[in-house]
């Protein structure tokens, strides 16, 4: 009842930019990386993967919005506005 995604590519990660470019993925997936891995998981679960096939349409592609709506909604409510408040923080902090 675990499901993990885990990509390696030695530390080109740390750049969403480099990322999509060294993966070769859309501008998008550089701007917007948390958008095009849900996009990813919900494809995955509703077409994809294997491990899916005995439920049906139906339940895979419920599944599969509620995981990407699962990660998308961590990153973009959660995440990205303490991002943006750090960086807002930091501005003010250098102009003093």
């Amino acid at each position: 009842n675990f499901v993990c995604m885990k990509k390696d590519l030695g530390g080109f990660s740390s750049n969403w930019k480099n990322y999509a470019r060294v993966v070769e993925a859309t501008k998008m997936a550089g701007k917007f990386p948390f958008v095009v891995i849900a996009m990813d998981v919900f494809h995955d679960i509703r077409k994809g993967s294997s491990i899916y096939n005995k439920e049906s349409t139906v339940k895979r592609f419920f599944a599969g919005l509620i995981a990407g709506l699962g990660i998308w909604s961590h990153y973009y409510l959660l995440m990205y506005p303490k991002i943006i408040g750090g960086r807002i923080k930091r501005s003010i902090v250098r102009k003093k």
